[in-house]
């Protein structure tokens, strides 16, 4: 009974990961400034045909994330097991002046962490994750663990916001007011938050049902021991 009983845990548990995955949608987060949302490109590469622009864009990468490990964001940890979204904001000019653009960015739900880093490796260690499954993040150039160096912020300078930088603000750490200077090859972070996608109907029935099934078991358990004393 016992391998039963986790048997339709574990199969629960992979049914709600995958009832909860839900489609990304735009409409999760605003923005104000020099700044648009989109929907996911078909490749967010160094002056891709989709993607250069005059000013910061976003979208929503994934949704409703269930985390099979640990992943690395600027100065800490998101634990496994945590559900979450992911966004990509970047500023891809198309060509090699300094030019610079701020951006105030507003998410439905708290933020979690960013990966910001100049070489680009968090956002690479955990496209698998996170990623947009019909986006195109690498150039395949061997031995890259990101598709360039300097794909993220570099020179940040909070207190002058003069160069790259960024500030998380709000209540609930819900703003994110991002600089980004660039020439080439250009910025490009990913924000993970809360996510803010309810879990389906039927993901909070299957998890009643299930621990229905496991308290009736312990209480057949326990009424059995206490028949045998």
């Amino acid at each position: 009974m016992k391998t039963k009983i986790w048997g339709a845990i574990l199969g629960g548990a992979g049914f709600m990961a995958a009832a909860a995955a839900t489609p990304a949608s735009a409409a999760l987060f605003s923005v104000s400034g020099e700044g648009t949302v989109i929907t996911a490109p078909s490749a967010v590469l160094e002056d891709d045909v989709t993607t250069p622009s005059n000013s910061q864009y976003g979208f929503m990468e994934s949704s409703g994330v269930w985390l099979s490990r640990d992943i690395d964001v600027d100065g800490g940890t998101i634990a496994k097991g945590t559900r979450v979204d992911s966004y990509m904001i970047f500023y891809n000019t198309a060509g090699g002046s300094n030019t610079m653009t701020v951006t105030n960015w507003l998410f439905q739900e708290s933020i979690l962490g960013i990966m910001s880093d100049q070489p680009g490796n968090l956002e690479a260690d955990s496209t698998d994750l996170l990623g947009n499954p019909g986006t195109t993040y690498d150039n395949g150039n061997a031995g890259d663990s990101a598709p360039y160096n300097a794909r993220g912020l570099e020179a940040m300078d909070v207190k002058n916001k003069a160069n790259d930088y960024y500030i998380v603000s709000g209540v609930d750490s819900t703003m994110l007011e991002l600089g980004m200077r660039v020439t080439e090859p250009g910025d490009w972070i990913r924000v993970v938050t809360v996510s803010a996608v309810p879990l389906p109907a039927a993901a909070w029935f299957l998890l009643t049902a299930l621990g229905g099934l496991v308290g009736t078991r312990w209480l057949k358990k326990d009424k059995a021991a206490a028949a045998a004393a």
